[in-house]
């Protein structure tokens, strides 16, 4: 009988302790992968010297005249998640201007009261909010805007209405980075994680 007990309890010690082992595996391997959604690496821009950090799910590519970059989304989820962009996540440009002439540029205009507006396809005088961060100013406006034409499967062309298309402004004065979108603006923890670790 007590050998009965003996191996009944030993049994009982090994089952518990290997659901033990079981349960902190898979915690570790989702910390892992939630570890590796989380990730942000650091994109530097050598060619106007600045830097600023994003998720590590993205990849900013220039044009071949690097006269623009495209910021797209390089893993499955993420790529699903921005299919009506077809993956792009925002188009960066980058001018040696002051950030008041790359806004006349644009078609920004400013009134008496000192704040930027610009009026849109669907909308007038929207107004640009001002942001700042260490060593830049800017300004971002989002705004209603008409995608692309979508042909449906009778062969009707339809025309969608999107409300994330979204303009950025970052400047030191001297180089404006202009960070947009088509369709869907940005994420807010992507918004706030560039303006944070943005430095020229």
């Amino acid at each position: 009988m007590k050998d009965h007990y003996k191996l009944y309890r030993s049994t009982k010690l090994i089952l518990l302790a290997t659901i033990i082992a079981l349960f902190f595996c898979n915690a570790a391997a989702l910390a892992k992968t939630s570890n590796r959604n989380s990730r942000v690496c650091t994109y530097t821009n050598k060619k106007y010297g600045f830097l600023f950090s994003i998720p590590s799910y993205l990849r900013i590519t220039p044009s071949s005249d690097e006269s623009y970059y495209n910021c797209k989304a390089v893993t499955p989820v993420t790529r699903k998640k921005y299919a009506a962009t077809k993956g792009t996540v925002f188009i960066m440009e980058v001018n040696k201007l002051t950030l008041d002439s790359t806004l006349s540029q644009d078609n920004y205009y400013k009134p008496p009261n000192g704040d930027y507006y610009i009026n849109t396809p669907l909308n007038d005088s929207v107004k640009a909010n001002k942001i700042s961060g260490i060593g830049w100013t800017g300004l971002q406006e989002i705004h209603v805007c008409r995608g692309g034409t979508t042909t449906q499967s009778n062969g009707d062309i339809t025309s969608e209405i999107l409300d994330g298309c979204e303009n950025i402004y970052l400047s030191n004065g001297k180089i404006t980075i202009k960070i947009y979108t088509d369709g869907m603006k940005l994420d807010d923890k992507l918004y706030r994680g560039i303006l944070k670790s943005l430095r020229f």
